[in-house]
């Protein structure tokens, strides 16, 4: 721009542009020359003029962490233009005519503050530059005020009402308060914007409402409160509140192996959810962090404990987040016990008090008893799964009762128990166990024979068949009035036989047959129509038969001496 000169007006001079365009933007400086007339000044320090360009959307400016600074603490100025910028300057003033901060970049830009003073307490603005004039710049952004603790200052506290654990849709309160006078008071959630609240003179506490809380709601809460007197001074902020947001469903949990661990083993949690998760927690009670579980894919995870003591005994629960965020959680899974198996406890009996094949709808009793005190007694099923517990039992045993029995209750069974003294510890499970079979109505009857047919000569060689259409299967013969009779008939598929090589008294009776097939073996079919097993004696057999000779033998001698007369 060429120089330009005007008459002073005694020792000041004014230079007026008019119709302000963006060229004109840029640095000044002003010189003098006095009344002699040979002589001029240097020249004077530089004056920026930045041009405002209306044309260019304003930035949105935001702080870092909080609007709430301690003295000698760091603050972050954000700037943020959703166009592609050339620059970024952060001021003081809507209007001040020297920015704090020029910076060059894209599209976020920062200004950091350090070792915060009172002198910086007050409001904040950015513009941004669009184009290659550098004097150029945007309308200024939204304000934002930085506060500075008063240390002197009383710290408010801070709860929420009913739980800072929050279902997803429900409504809730949170409260800051303080003894003492206040003006105001904010809210502030970590990498979110503080929401205020004016306060009535007098008033000491302040309630913030989310009426229906979402997974955004989740997060880091603090409070501040701004005393009535003093400009953009705050207190300092409250203790942190967590506040989690809980999605509605629950996983599943449960350990491999099932049931008990024995010292030194290694245990394995799996949690599983109905829908896609990023990560699972693992939580046991007691302990007041959770422990992050190693995500296998998005709906199953699982954590392995390795080499279990005593210590790792306890209740377990489980959690997912649907998100990034950590603080939106499930609701924990219903809880599992990992128990440490102890080798010196003594080991329990079991009985099954029940028919020999129990029928559907009907009711079973278990029996579990060893010496006390005990807790807890444990049924188990195969591979150890704990399939339920009674506690406080009475005196050193307990009834397990399984009421209407259902297919899926077949099976075998075993049981075990937690001593009163000890905690998460168990004994090793019984050393028999107790097979349940299931009445399958579904199951077609089989068919009995005998062979040879008729009446079977004592101590002669006889063989019972058992036939079905379809095997592989397991065969058992039954004698009707007699419970402890129960055979294992040999199988060949789809028929099962039983040779009794010297038959006696003993085998006489009625018989009846059923079978379970291999894949199946606690699903037992209905017994097959009666057959009768007769033993005769053939030394009595023969005397008969003399006897008859020998009347017969005499009925003739008498017929022969009638006809001689």
């Amino acid at each position: 721009m060429k120089p330009e000169s005007v008459e002073p007006d005694g020792s000041n001079a004014t230079f007026t542009i008019f119709g302000v365009k963006r060229r004109q933007g840029g640095r000044y400086r002003c010189r003098y020359k006095p009344p002699s007339g040979f002589f001029i000044s240097n020249t004077s320090d530089d004056l920026e003029l930045f041009v405002a360009d209306p044309y260019y959307e304003k930035p949105t400016l935001s702080l870092q962490p909080m609007e709430v600074a301690v003295l000698g603490g760091n603050v972050t100025f954000h700037c943020r233009s959703r166009y592609s910028a050339k620059g970024f300057c952060f001021l003081m003033s809507a209007y001040t005519t020297t920015p704090l901060s020029m910076v060059i970049a894209s599209e976020d830009n920062f200004f950091i503050i350090r070792n915060a003073s009172w002198e910086y307490r007050g409001k904040f603005y950015c513009r941004c530059r669009h184009t290659e004039f550098t004097y150029v710049l945007s309308e200024p952004s939204n304000s934002v005020a930085l506060l500075i603790a008063a240390p002197d200052l009383a710290r408010p506290k801070i709860s929420v009402i009913p739980s800072r654990m929050a279902v997803l849709g429900s409504s809730i309160t949170i409260q800051c308060w303080v003894e003492g006078p206040s003006w105001s008071f904010s809210l502030h959630k970590t990498g979110g914007k503080a929401t205020s609240q004016l306060m009535k003179p007098g008033g000491g506490t302040a309630r913030f409402f989310i009426s229906s809380v979402s997974q955004d709601d989740g997060g880091s809460y603090t409070c501040s409160y701004r005393p009535p007197t003093g400009e953009f001074i705050s207190s300092e902020t409250s203790d942190v509140l967590e506040l989690f947001v809980l999605d509605p469903n629950r996983p599943t949990i449960f350990l491999s192996p099932t049931g008990q661990i024995t010292f030194g083993e290694n245990a394995t949690f799996h949690c599983q959810t109905p829908q896609k998760a990023v990560r699972f927690y693992l939580k046991k009670a007691g302990d007041q962090m959770s422990q992050e579980l190693m995500k296998t894919n998005e709906t199953l995870a699982k954590l392995t404990i390795s080499n279990v003591n005593w210590k790792s005994g306890g209740r377990y629960s489980c959690r997912y987040g649907l998100s990034l965020n950590p603080f939106f959680i499930s609701k924990p899974s219903e809880p599992v016990e990992l128990l440490i198996t102890d080798p010196d406890l003594p080991r329990p009996n079991i009985s099954l008090n029940s028919d020999w094949v129990a029928v559907l709808g009907s009711n079973v009793t278990i029996q579990c008893w060893a010496k006390g005190p005990i807790q807890v007694f444990y049924l188990h099923k195969p591979r150890g799964q704990i399939i339920s517990h009674l506690a406080v039992p009475e005196g050193d045993a307990e009834k397990f009762i399984i009421s209407r029995v259902v297919l899926e209750d077949r099976g075998s069974y075993r049981c075990s128990y937690r001593p009163s003294t000890e905690l998460f510890t168990a004994s090793e499970t019984s050393y028999d166990d107790v097979k349940l079979l299931v009445l399958d109505p579904s199951l077609p009857r089989p068919a009995i024979s005998i062979s040879p047919s008729g009446s079977v000569i004592l101590g002669e060689r006889v063989s019972i068949y058992c036939r079905i259409q379809d095997g592989p299967a397991n065969f058992y013969l039954h004698k009707v009035g007699d419970p402890t009779v129960k055979w294992h008939m040999k199988p060949d598929f789809d028929v099962g036989e039983l040779s009794i090589s010297n038959v006696s008294w003993e085998h006489q009776g009625i018989y009846m047959c059923s079978y379970a097939f291999e894949e199946r073996p606690f699903l037992f079919s209905a017994p097959s129509e009666p057959l009768e097993l007769l033993v005769s004696d053939y030394s009595q057999i023969n005397t008969i038969r003399f006897a008859i000779g020998g009347l017969i033998l005499l009925l003739l001698a008498c017929i022969i001496s009638t006809l001689r007369i």
